[in-house]
Parts: structure tokens; sequence; C-alpha cells
């Protein structure tokens, strides 16, 4: 009987850092971006609630997942207009973007919380897994 296991120092190191990072980039949307405080009270105010730049990074990020577990199966997706690694550092290059942009131009009264600085970590391990994969599959 023939027992086949997952193998974990098998998946590349791009496959770990773009599956890593999409994963991280993802849940951080839900963490605290921004905080209000007035007086004794503050408010903590996720990313997806941030405005629409936090939900384009929950939405790059899905797609960065899709794409990683696409390329990790090996689905067929010859019929693509493009490579999965050129997909792949699109959805993180505007991941990345719109963190970058967010981190820039809070909404009004808000103050960076650590959920977003957690968000640009994840966006840059991703661009750089994704970039790391595109080399592999020049």
């Amino acid at each position: 009987m023939s027992s086949k296991g997952f193998d974990a120092s098998s998946i590349k190191r791009s496959t770990w850092l773009t599956g890593g990072g999409s994963v991280v980039l993802l849940i951080s949307t839900f963490f605290s971006w921004g905080k209000f405080s007035v007086g004794p009270v503050t408010l903590n105010v996720s990313g997806w609630d941030t405005g629409a730049l936090g939900k384009l990074v929950f939405f790059a990020a899905l797609i960065a997942i899709i794409l990683v577990v696409v390329d990790y199966m090996k689905v067929d997706v010859s019929q693509m207009p493009v490579p999965i690694s050129l997909a792949l550092v699109g959805a993180a290059a505007a991941g990345l973007l719109f963190v970058i942009l967010r981190f820039l131009f809070m909404p009004d009264g808000l103050s960076r919380a650590w959920g977003l600085y957690l968000a640009i970590i994840a966006a840059a391990a991703l661009a750089y897994g994704a970039w790391l994969k595109l080399q592999e599959d020049a």
C-alpha cells in the first residue's frame, strides 16, 4: 500500500509567499485599519469599512488566492489570455497599490491602526512572491 501525503518541502517559496501573503491580506481587511478618538472613547474602523479601497484590496487578495490554488493544482488554463503568473503579478500589484493609497489617503478624522500596517506587509509579501513566480515561469 502506497502512502502519498502532503510534503511541504515540495512547495516553492513563491507559492508560500503568494499564498500566505494573499490570505493574510484578505483577513487583514477585517482588522482595524483606522481609529477615531474623541476623548477617552476610541472607535476602530476595519479595512472593509474604510471605503472602496478596502473592498478592492479584499477582492484583489481573493483573486490572488484563486490564482495560487489554480496554479498549485495544475489546472489547465491554456485558454487564458495571459499566464497565471502574470495575472498573479497584476492582482498583487493592484492589492499593493490599493493598500498604499489607503495608507496615504485616510478618510478625514481617522488615524492609521495596526491592521493597515499588517496589510502593507502582507501585500508586499504577495507582490514579492508573485514577482518570484513570474521569474520561475519565464
